[in-house]
């Protein structure tokens, strides 16, 4: 068993910690199976969570050149694009080689950890959030649980705020990367506590990365721009999918006019690295590329595709005339670019053009109409109206 012989190796389920909003712990926020939730930090510790049965067995699979169940997405990834976040973050973050040449000395042969510290964080401390994205829920927005009229609590990693910062307190001297999601990062009292904590026992150099709608980049009396000063390495990849009505319809709750003062001004931030991350779905299936227009006039070259995968969103799941014209849209595009931005945006679209590439199951097709039907009802809007090139394919009325 060893980490150097093997291609399936990953850093996270040795130094990692992937929190949901309601406690759970996952491998990393990209492992959607269900089955391998590997405990709650409300419960438990984190170091009785690392050392439990499911993670042993991870560790174990992996050492072993196993591909663990969950981890698909990454290893799909690497075959289409030729990387994914596991290859990304050994590429980005320098620290995960020494992990990588520890990890025989502190692996036993049956998966269990000798030594535990969490190095990078994934945490969801709530499901705050000020937009309820339509194809999010109320797992990971307040705004959707308050329209579906859901009586629970907000959702958050510990039902004691005080508890939450005694973890922060016990693990800040350890931490390496941090990645902050939610809900919204930018509305959460925890996020503050954290850039507060390590500017305060001199973890500067700790790595920020955030995913973030960017509506709000000042929480009470805290500004986040200038917090970010104190470090050396900060990078946001805002969730924009579309411009204008567009952008406000799929991200409910979002002011495209404060979104893009916002973007633009976090572009001419030197010590920021600005990459939006593009979700890609039937609803912006026609108009993604006036989006990567946008960004391209503004001077932002750097920029991700995220895939709807799985629910009524996934363009898989488009009528083949649909998936048509959007392939035509795409290469079109694609032809109005320099042919450094044609080689970048067609390597990035691979995954685009597998979905519309998949044989459509008519099954499917209606499940994307129940959901458009019923948001528009309940939040009084359009999408026909505001989205005419996607309605034509579906029965709306």
């Amino acid at each position: 068993m060893s980490r150097t012989k093997s291609k399936t190796w990953c850093p996270l389920p040795w130094i990692g910690l992937s929190t949901n909003p309601d406690g759970t712990v996952m491998p990393c926020c990209l492992h959607w199976t269900a089955n391998n939730i590997w405990g709650n930090i409300k419960t438990d510790s984190y170091e009785n969570i690392m050392n439990s049965p499911k993670a042993k067995t991870m560790r174990k699979e992996m050492m072993n050149g196993k591909e663990p169940k969950g981890c698909e997405r990454c290893y799909r990834k690497e075959e289409e694009l030729g990387e994914s976040f596991r290859t990304i973050l050994e590429k980005y973050h320098p620290w995960t080689k020494e992990v990588a040449t520890t990890v025989d000395d502190i692996t036993q042969d049956d998966g269990t950890l000798t030594d535990i510290s969490a190095k990078y964080w994934d945490v969801r401390f709530s499901n705050i959030c000020n937009m309820a994205c339509i194809m999010c829920g109320p797992e990971f927005s307040s705004k959707w649980q308050t329209e579906l009229k859901l009586n629970g609590k907000i959702l958050n990693n510990f039902d004691d705020k005080n508890k939450t910062y005694e973890f922060i307190n016990n693990h800040a001297k350890n931490v390496e990367s941090i990645y902050f999601a939610g809900g919204e990062p930018l509305i959460m009292d925890e996020h503050y506590y954290i850039l507060e904590k390590l500017v305060s026992i001199g973890r500067t150099n700790v790595n920020l990365h955030y995913n973030s709608n960017i509506l709000k980049l000042t929480y009470k009396n805290k500004d986040a721009t200038q917090l970010w000063k104190k470090f050396k390495r900060v990078s946001i990849a805002p969730s924009i999918d579309a411009i204008g009505p567009q952008a406000e319809y799929i991200r409910y709750g979002t002011v495209w006019s404060q979104l893009e003062k916002n973007l633009l001004q976090l572009k001419e931030n030197q010590d920021i690295w600005v990459e939006p991350q593009v979700t890609v779905g039937i609803h912006n299936a026609i108009h993604f590329t006036k989006l990567i227009r946008f960004f391209l006039d503004n001077n932002i070259e750097s920029y991700d595709f995220n895939m709807v995968e799985g629910n009524e969103y996934n363009m898989a799941h488009m009528p083949e005339a649909l998936k048509q014209e959007a392939m035509l849209n795409l290469h079109q595009f694609a032809d109005t670019l320099t042919s450094d931005q044609k080689e970048k945006f067609l390597d990035k679209a691979q995954q685009i053009v597998e979905r519309l590439n998949t044989k459509t199951d008519e099954s499917t097709i209606q499940g994307f109409v129940k959901k458009i039907k019923k948001i528009d009802a309940t939040r009084k809007l359009n999408f026909a109206k505001l989205f005419p090139e996607i309605s034509k394919h579906y029965n709306l009325n």
